[in-house]
């Protein structure tokens, strides 16, 4: 499957909030992906093939933020862009392929899942925020009690399996694998010409968390031939900044 995933929590610009109390911008993102598929060819004849492709991708924007010129006044304020339950993104793709015949066959799985995500919190350009304790800009964070705990795993997991069977000769190749594209992007961020007062600090944190797991099964199996290849492969360009 494939997805534009939209989590946005903001104060507008040219805003003016004033609180006695606290002040708390979240983005919760929640965004679960499944694929599957499964071909089977089996037959009397002289040739038999079998390929199946399943795949995710996901171009999510995950975005917390107090907006341009906007002001804000409270006892503590905190920015937070955060998955439910600390997982934003999951993904599971499986792709599996059987083929049989007297003759020759030749059977293929891919199993893929690539993502590129933007997840930021952001104090933008011109903004004045002032707390009476903290401010707690948090991208793939949260804050609990004096500590700050991960809250932006991904997680993508793929399975890839074939399997081919013949008298003749056999010949089968499956591929697993995770992805992060360029442009995935997790950034925490006072923008040009902002203020920011806060006697007990400033925390401009940004985290990036992948769980990739992949795994290619493969098998062949003929009297005269046969033969499988099977690849497992994680990538990662991702960027985090803050």
């Amino acid at each position: 499957g494939a997805g534009r995933p939209v989590s946005h929590a903001s104060i507008g610009d040219d805003a003016t909030i004033v609180a006695m109390g606290n002040v708390d911008v979240t983005a919760s993102m929640d965004f679960d992906s499944d694929a599957e598929a499964d071909a089977m060819s089996i037959n009397g004849g002289v040739l038999a093939a079998g390929v199946a492709v399943a795949g995710n991708f996901s171009e999510g924007s995950h975005i917390a933020e107090i907006g341009s010129d906007a002001s804000v006044d409270a006892n503590y304020v905190s920015l937070e862009a955060i998955g439910e339950g600390d997982l934003p993104y999951e993904f599971s793709a499986d792709a599996a392929s059987v083929a049989g015949t007297l003759g020759g066959n030749v059977a293929g799985s891919v199993a893929v899942n690539a993502i590129r995500n933007h997840t930021a919190a952001r104090i933008n350009d011109g903004a004045t925020v002032e707390s009476d304790t903290t401010v707690d800009l948090l991208a793939n964070l949260r804050r609990q009690g004096p500590d700050l705990i991960e809250a932006g795993r991904v997680q993508s997991v793929t399975r890839a399996g074939q399997a081919a069977f013949s008298l003749l000769a056999s010949a089968g190749a499956s591929a697993a694998g995770s992805a992060s594209l360029d442009g995935d992007l997790t950034e925490a961020v006072i923008g040009d010409g902002a203020a920011v007062i806060a006697p007990d600090g400033v925390e401009v944190r940004a985290n990036t968390d992948h769980d990739f797991e992949d795994r290619a099964v493969d098998g062949s199996l003929s009297l005269l031939f046969a033969a499988s290849v099977s690849a497992a492969f994680n990538f990662t360009n991702s960027r985090t900044s803050a």
